[in-house]
């Protein structure tokens, strides 16, 4: 399984080299905007799910040929299902000074040993579904990082952007409804963003 892919231009992170630490769809949500398609397991408990080794073998080989903007974990589910996403992001920064993104849905954030695992990124980016005190703490403590978050409740929509960004910021937030605590899709069709 390759675990790095990219890199990629992306509006708000510049040339983006993605790191996969998920098995193909595992995710804790079910959300209709997901580009890489429905959840095929779902999960709230982490693990182990990619050889940290193998992950820093191959990011190790790309960075070699290439010097990204940032290097963005992310890719086919929820990265902070990674049980040892810290020794992952500790393990890039001692072979670069290249900032790390942290693409995640905030979902396991209510967990205080996840939020502790990912202190160590440099911008952390709770895309487009429920966010909320918890993804906050993951940051609190980490002054270097940037926090772009949505909040959903009901019929009402708040964004957070961390005052220490600069630039535009785009947000899209489209549906998902929570079942026995996992969000699902809310259909095929969007039906509001």
């Amino acid at each position: 399984m390759p675990y790095i892919f990219g890199p990629v231009p992306s509006r708000r992170l510049g040339l983006s080299l993605g790191v996969d630490l998920i098995p193909e769809k595992t995710c804790t949500y079910d959300c209709l905007y997901c580009q890489v398609g429905k959840t095929t397991i779902k999960a709230i408990e982490t693990g182990p799910l990619t050889p940290v080794r193998e992950v820093m073998e191959e990011l190790g080989q790309r960075l070699e040929k290439i010097t990204p903007d940032v290097i963005t974990l992310s890719g086919s589910g929820e990265p902070t299902l990674h049980s040892q996403i810290d020794q992952v992001i500790d393990l890039i920064k001692g072979i670069t000074d290249i900032k790390i993104a942290l693409l995640t849905n905030g979902s396991l954030f209510w967990k205080e040993q996840v939020r502790k695992k990912v202190l160590g990124a440099d911008i952390i980016m709770p895309v487009a579904g429920p966010v909320g005190l918890g993804t906050a703490a993951a940051v609190q403590d980490n002054p270097g990082t940037m926090l772009i978050g949505v909040d959903v409740d009901a019929d009402e929509v708040v964004v957070t952007v961390d005052l220490r960004v600069s630039g535009p910021v785009d947000v899209n937030v489209l549906p998902c409804r929570e079942s026995g605590g996992v969000v699902e899709r809310e259909g095929d069709d969007v039906i509001g963003t």
